[in-house]
């Protein structure tokens, strides 16, 4: 009977380098992947199909819901004909302070909706600065009247909400949350979950995002 080799312990630091999950900025990173798809012309479809990735897990990294591994990534900037050091670039740095004036606010566009209805999307302002590396991502979400996400959905981390203005519902598992100015809420984010708003009047709410919680202990 033939015995595979014995794996040398220099060849399972490098297995374990290729699948480690990567610590640097999701959001920025997602965008980053998402733009160099855009300026290429590429679809989801087509890039998968390149990569040999599925479209489910591209979407979910454009929309900074999973943090992909090094070997995801490199299957990624292939398809794109990127560099990884040139994605990567500065996603670890760290500085000390970041202010955001009110009119440099960075639009994200996060899970659209295939629609013409603008009132079945959520829209994202970032509150901090583009490129820096760290664990929470703070946003502000305006969910339309008679609108919102359409769709629960789940991410890696937790995340907090409060309300800014007007009324929401806040639909987690199978329990749905009303939320009025002032509430807040704080939940894990890895189980289906959505935000939307069935009163007259847009909704304006605080996320704090936390991609270093439950999935990366």
């Amino acid at each position: 009977m033939l015995f595979p080799k014995p794996r040398t312990a220099a060849k399972v630091r490098r297995a374990e380098r290729r699948h480690r999950r990567i610590t640097v900025n999701l959001v920025e990173l997602a965008q980053r992947l998402k733009d160099a798809r855009l300026q290429r012309g590429l679809t989801l479809d087509e890039v998968s199909e390149r990569s040999g990735l599925a479209k489910g897990l591209l979407s979910k990294v454009e929309n900074f819901r999973v943090t992909p591994t090094l070997i995801t990534l490199s299957k990624l900037t292939e398809a794109l004909g990127l560099k990884l050091s040139d994605l990567l670039d500065g996603l670890d740095e760290k500085p000390s302070i970041s202010v955001v004036r009110r009119g440099e606010r960075q639009i994200i566009e996060r899970n659209r909706a295939q629609t013409d209805d603008p009132r079945l999307n959520n829209y994202y302002e970032s509150l901090v600065a583009r490129g820096a590396d760290r664990v929470m991502e703070p946003f502000e979400i305006r969910v339309p009247a008679n609108g919102g996400r359409q769709e629960a959905l789940q991410h890696e981390g937790e995340e907090f909400l409060m309300v800014l203005e007007g009324e929401v519902k806040f639909l987690f598992g199978d329990e749905i949350i009303a939320l009025k100015e002032g509430d807040s809420i704080y939940f894990d984010a890895e189980a289906n979950h959505r935000l939307y708003n069935d009163t007259a009047e847009d909704a304006r709410v605080v996320s704090v995002m936390c991609f270093g919680g439950r999935s990366r202990r």
